[in-house]
């Protein structure tokens, strides 16, 4: 298998067993304490800021998750959970878990902030009740490419 293909895997199946985690939050989700991740985010926001090509993955694990995919390899996946004491509240707790791995992103919000791992970048930010987790596997690791994303979502709720 070539290093693309299992990076994008191994990126996969991390959003998803972080999802599993959110279990218990995306049933709040559904019942509506956040907006739903395809609405937030559309192919048609993903394609306007990367490109064509995008296409929405299939299945989808509930409303809280959304993964638009293009070939062989590109991919954006949105998570996107309540947040009973707040979006703000909220960051400020998931930030302390990632400690000195962070870099503020004042462009979408006060205590929005990028998260650096071993797999790449995510981009937490949330507005009202919702937090969102935006991560893409892109050509570019251009980090306004995260925050142009995020600025869609945030219009669109």
């Amino acid at each position: 298998m070539n290093a693309d293909l299992d990076d994008l895997r191994v990126g996969c199946i991390r959003v998803c067993l972080w999802a599993l985690l959110s279990m218990g939050a995306g049933n709040a989700a559904a019942q509506g304490g956040a907006p739903r991740a395809c609405e937030l985010l559309t192919a048609s926001d993903v394609q306007a800021v990367l490109g064509a090509g995008y296409s929405k993955m299939e299945p989808q694990m509930g409303s809280e998750m959304c993964a638009y995919r293009k070939p062989p390899s590109a991919m954006v996946v949105i998570m996107v959970t309540p947040a009973a004491d707040g979006a703000a509240r909220t960051l400020q707790g998931r930030r302390a878990m990632f400690k000195s791995k962070i870099t503020p992103a004042p462009a979408v919000g006060a205590e929005a902030f990028f998260a650096t791992g071993s797999k790449g970048t995510a981009l937490h930010f949330g507005k009202g009740k919702w937090v969102a987790q935006l991560e893409a596997s892109v050509a570019s690791d251009d980090p306004k490419l995260l925050q142009q994303l995020a600025q869609k979502m945030l219009l669109h709720n």
